[in-house]
């Protein structure tokens, strides 16, 4: 992992706001108590953490690069993983990203009614 994402990485996981030119972590607290922690590249969020509840999405903002996905791997739990344009997931299923959406890091909703059945 290169240098720049590790430490991206390393501040968004523990929720510590840090800032450079092309990187950095932010913090937006709510009047309840509340808070969403964002990984950002450039001018673009592309990692969100929900503080309490602990849910991650992601976002390419419209750059699907190698940059913006090696930012987003770098940030994202072990098992998932952001490639070409696509989410994959711990279960290896494939989850299309929204363009300019937020895309929850959650196995989709088929693969789990699946799951239950069988067992």
């Amino acid at each position: 992992m290169q240098k720049n994402n590790k430490r991206l990485s390393d501040f968004f996981n523990a929720e510590l706001v840090y800032r450079t030119e092309d990187r950095g972590v932010e913090i937006e607290r709510e009047n309840d108590g509340t808070y969403t922690v964002y990984a950002r590249l450039y001018k673009t969020r592309i990692v969100r953490k929900e503080g309490i509840s602990g849910k991650i999405s992601i976002r390419t903002g419209g750059w699907n690069t190698q940059t913006t996905t090696k930012a987003i791997n770098a940030c994202i739990p072990a098992g998932w993983e952001m490639y070409r344009g696509k989410l994959l997931t711990p279960k290896s299923n494939s989850i299309s990203l929204k363009e300019n959406d937020w895309t929850e890091l959650v196995e989709p909703e088929w693969y789990i009614k699946y799951v239950h059945r069988i067992y």
